[in-house]
């Protein structure tokens, strides 16, 4: 259920994500797992933050700080609340893939992404399917194809595990896979 802008040819790519309208109930922002939640299951997302911040960045307190921007722009989107950031263009639709939306990040000259799925109408809210760094090197083409292969991979996993919710387990609850303010957690 999200606001579309109308226009006609362009209404794809014109909807407001919910990333950007206020939320008058709390949101959730969870993570994809592998399996059910009672399966103890390998959590997608957060190992991906692991190994893209501790892979690009080597300072601790670097790596505490990156996570911090994550985990607070995450805490805007679940509010609604990205464009109170000033970040002109941090959310996108991707063409190429039905129901896939990107954060991005652009931080100390790498650009981050955490590909994810959102509906008002069901629990959890949000859906992070995958974390990746930008990849940059090559052609505009060779960049483009390898941006859609990271988009297809959330797609992929946000079809084939809505069967077990995405490891979701506590129905209206914030549960243990979700988004959370703890920056430890995330290295």
């Amino acid at each position: 259920m999200i606001d579309a802008i109308a226009g006609g040819k362009g209404d794809f790519m014109m909807q407001k994500s919910l990333c950007f309208q206020k939320a008058e109930l709390e949101r959730f922002f969870h993570c994809c797992t592998s399996a059910p939640a009672e399966n103890n299951p390998n959590c997608f997302v957060k190992n991906e933050i692991k190994s893209v911040v501790l892979s690009n960045f080597s300072a601790t307190g670097v790596r505490y700080f990156i996570v911090g921007k994550i985990l607070g722009r995450v805490k805007q989107a679940e509010s609604g609340n990205l464009d109170a950031e000033g970040d002109d263009d941090p959310v996108h639709r991707i063409a190429s893939q039905p129901d896939i939306w990107e954060i991005r990040w652009n931080i100390k000259s790498i650009p981050l992404r955490l590909y994810y799925a959102e509906d008002l109408g069901r629990k959890p809210e949000f859906v992070a399917l995958s974390f990746t760094r930008k990849w940059t090197d090559g052609t505009a083409e060779e960049i483009r194809k390898r941006q859609n292969e990271d988009a297809k991979v959330a797609q992929d996993r946000f079809e084939n595990c809505s069967v077990f919710r995405w490891g979701h387990d506590k129905g209206h609850k914030r549960c243990k896979y979700c988004f959370n303010d703890k920056t430890g957690e995330w290295l």
